[in-house]
């Protein structure tokens, strides 16, 4: 997909966004009659599931329309959430390596209910992003924590990183 040109310098609007469109860029192999995708952030070809499919098609579109290189987006690191120990999918660093946004991938039938929405809100107690993001590459839902309200807000745009 072509970049946005947008590299952070504008609010980009979530009703636009088209993971789906991004398949074509993901690198894949097969062996031994398994699919595998390039990860480029962890250099490494990984078992293709379709949550991993979108977790790629994610770390795409941050990669071109942030311009962010791989020492900026952690995937699937462990963390205690509540009282067990959870992995969550992608987490991306503000420019001084800081959670800036907490990424929750679904698979693409997965339907994006308050359920997926609590489980990235109970990673992030841990984790203390400003931003979520839950996808299932067709469906987005992207909110802003508020801390006068001590909740989270939807918002319509990708925020300026």
């Amino acid at each position: 997909a072509e970049s946005s040109g947008t590299n952070m310098k504008n609010e980009f609007p979530l009703e636009e966004l088209d993971l789906i469109a991004y398949r074509k860029d993901l690198k894949v192999t097969e062996k031994d009659g398994k699919v595998f995708i390039l990860d480029p952030v962890r250099k490494q070809y990984v078992k293709s599931t379709p949550e991993e499919f979108v977790r790629q098609l994610v770390v795409r579109w941050i990669m071109d329309h942030y311009g962010l290189g791989r020492g900026s987006i952690s995937i699937e690191k462990q963390i205690t959430a509540g009282l067990r120990e959870r992995r969550f999918d992608l987490l991306i660093l503000d420019t001084t390596h800081e959670p800036w946004m907490l990424v929750e991938c679904k698979a693409p039938d997965v339907v994006l209910t308050d359920k997926v929405w609590y489980q990235a809100t109970l990673y992030n107690r841990t984790i203390d992003a400003p931003y979520i993001w839950v996808t299932n590459g067709h469906s987005q839902q992207l909110g802003a924590w508020n801390k006068d309200e001590n909740s989270y807000q939807a918002i319509k745009n990708f925020p300026i990183r």
